[in-house]
């Protein structure tokens, strides 16, 4: 993917982000996508998480 293309899609995800539309930043993402919080002890809600497929 080209850099204007990567640009282009984030600038996307950010306007739905923004509109509140999670289910289609979801939808931008890589079926594998995981996103890993960092570890402190300040956030009881801190996890890893992983897409599942739909």
């Amino acid at each position: 993917m080209s850099t204007d293309a990567n640009r282009q899609l984030a600038r996307r995800g950010y306007a739905m982000f923004m509109k509140g539309d999670i289910e289609g930043v979801i939808g931008l993402c890589a079926e594998d996508i995981a996103r890993v919080s960092p570890k402190t002890n300040r956030y009881p809600f801190q996890a890893a998480f992983t897409a599942r497929p739909r």
